[in-house]
């Protein structure tokens, strides 16, 4: 904006021709005293202007010498980062080089410790043979086990592969149970044909939830000489009756198997031609030529089932029902170590559900959980098939102080309660295995449920087929429980407390150890025919030789004749350490206390 100088108001006596009448020189003067004053306040205004300029350069100035202190701090702290960073690798690596150290040493002293105590089972051994068979229990020793091959002993698989005699009292081994992420429950239009193939009251393809720690801990009392728990009291196992209350399948019936996967030969049918027929589609196969080539993915299972065509036909209906059975048997019945495939063995089977009804599924499924037990319990193994929401839902029912207290309920199948449980913690595994295996030494014979299905509520909830006498007799049956190739016995006679009788001396167990590693590899063949002395036992288990003698007994504490003779044959009663099973106050204490 232009400077306007400020003039004196002229007077009223002031006119423009006053003006005219002023000579040049009075012009020139008060133009002149006009201009000074403009040049005053011009140079009022540039020293004011030059202040504020001045006082912001200051400003600016601090700022920028701030800013220059703060870089150089932060870089000094980042220097400082770098330099802990590699103190810390540094200490890193020799922590870790530490660490592989004591590992190294620790296996050195495990070694030694197993060198030593094969040496003292060796003398052991060498001095039991020397000693009469009179005196021999008194000089038997807890967890050490001899090889002799009879049938009487009991523990004769310990020195050869049993876990029970190579227990890792500091690293306990943990079994990591297999199982199927496949689960779903049956659509509404297939339970019709669910039960007509003897599958509607079985226990649904659910997400169950187990306890590796405890799991791990039965395995280790688990004898495959007798199917049987070894616990300080005696023995207790799972029985038939067991499968039927837990997981809803019938146990009277005729056997289950067949022939692996050459169906042209045993079935007259061309094996994949056959499957797809049955199943209504051909299911894509592993690589050909091989064992899993004959087994078909349980996810290519669940996605027909979820697919089910709306108006289909009854056949149609029961090719997606084989499916969902398939499902029932790979994802949790009878799993295998694959976790993700079911073998084509079982599909025949399915093809006539009025056959399939009638056939023994309950005896199956226990004959392939035994054989899974018994497999576990080898010294090399990490992982545990079979059956496995039987074994846990069987222990949480006999053992409720083992178990959640929310799930001491009734129901049918018993295994539902194993449904929305949650997940165990990761965290001190080994910590709650020794715990398990600790409480399973010092359990009293009153924390074992000996006839927990005489409940009038589960009782109401059970179907008809479960109180019927061919059911009822078959649980009695001591007769072996043949699946394919699998052939299992049933000691019923040696937990006959388990049904409410009294429970004698038993007979020394069937030895049917040679059958715990046959397996199908090779040419395949007829199994009942292979095996025809054991289906044809199964066959005659309501014959009088086959069942155990009926001598009701309410008490079921053990007669003292029965636990003096459990305590001569049974060496493996205790696996905790010494030290935490001993009364500190029955040690002896030092001269100088």
């Amino acid at each position: 904006m232009d400077f306007q100088p400020k003039t004196e108001p002229a007077s009223s006596s002031t006119t423009h021709e006053s003006f005219n009448e002023m000579s040049i020189s009075e012009l020139v003067s008060d133009l002149r005293a006009n201009c000074d004053k403009v040049e005053e306040v011009f140079f009022s205004r540039d020293a004011k202007h030059k202040a504020e300029i001045g006082s912001l350069a200051v400003k600016y100035e601090l700022e920028r010498l701030q800013r220059l202190h703060i870089e150089g701090e932060l870089k000094k702290r980042q220097q400082e980062y770098l330099n802990l960073e590699r103190k810390w690798s540094e200490l890193e690596k020799e922590n870790k080089k530490n660490m592989d150290t004591i590992q190294k040493l620790k296996d050195e002293n495990r070694r030694l410790e197993k060198e030593k105590c094969n040496a003292d089972a060796e003398k052991h051994l060498n001095e039991m043979a020397a000693v009469p068979d009179s005196s021999l229990s008194k000089k038997r020793k807890k967890g050490v086990g001899h090889c002799i091959g009879k049938s009487s002993d009991i523990n004769r698989l310990n020195e050869k592969w049993h876990i029970a005699g190579a227990l890792d009292f500091e690293r306990p081994r943990l079994l990591n149970p297999r199982r199927s992420g496949h689960t779903m429950a049956p659509p509404e239009v297939l339970l019709p044909f669910l039960r007509e193939a003897g599958f509607g009251d079985a226990m649904q393809l659910k997400d169950f939830v187990f306890d590796n720690t405890l799991i791990s801990a039965f395995i280790e009392r688990w004898r495959p000489e007798t199917h049987t728990f070894h616990l300080p009291w005696g023995e207790c196992t799972i029985t038939l009756q067991d499968v039927a209350y837990h997981l809803g399948l019938r146990t009277d019936g005729e056997p289950v198997g067949g022939c692996m996967r050459d169906f042209q030969t045993w079935h007259q049918h061309p094996t994949w031609q056959w499957i797809e027929e049955l199943l209504g589609a051909m299911p894509p196969t592993q690589s050909q030529g091989r064992n899993e080539g004959f087994a078909i993915k349980l996810a290519w299972l669940r996605e027909r089932v979820q697919h089910i065509p709306i108006g289909a036909s009854d056949d149609t209906l029961r090719q997606y029902a084989r499916c969902y059975i398939l499902m029932l048997i790979g994802g949790y019945l009878m799993t295998d170590k694959s976790s993700s495939l079911v073998h084509i063995r079982w599909l025949p089977l399915l093809a006539d559900f009025n056959r399939c009804r009638q056939l023994s599924w309950g005896a199956a499924v226990l004959a392939w959980t035994y054989h899974s037990l018994c497999s576990a319990t080898h010294r090399n193994v990490t992982d545990i098939a079979g059956c496995i929401p039987l074994l846990m839902s069987w222990i949480y029912h006999r053992f409720p102080k083992l178990g959640p207290s929310d799930r001491d309920v009734a129901t049918f199948p018993l295994a539902v309660r194993l449904i929305g449980l949650g997940q165990q913690s990761r965290d001190r595994r080994e910590v709650r295995m020794l715990r398990w295996r600790y409480k399973l030494d010092t359990m009293g014979l009153d924390q074992f449920r000996w006839t927990p299905y005489d409940v009038p509520e589960l009782q109401a909830l059970s179907p008809d087929w479960l109180r019927s006498v061919h059911e009822i007799h078959t649980w009695r049956a001591v007769v072996p429980l043949v699946c394919f190739n699998f052939v299992e016995f049933h000691h019923v006679d040696r937990v006959k407390k388990q049904l409410g009788l009294d429970q004698e001396i038993p007979k020394d167990p069937v030895n049917v150890d040679k059958y715990l590693s046959k397996t199908a590899r090779g040419d395949d063949v007829w199994w009942p025919k292979v095996l025809c002395e054991w289906y044809d036992k199964w066959r005659a288990r309501h014959q009088p030789d086959y069942m155990i003698t009926i001598t009701p007994k309410p008490d079921p504490q053990p007669t003292q004749e029965y636990f003096s003779w459990w305590l001569e044959h049974c060496r493996v009663r205790f696996l905790s350490v010494d030290n935490m099973l001993d009364d500190p106050r029955l040690r002896e204490l030092p001269e100088n206390v």
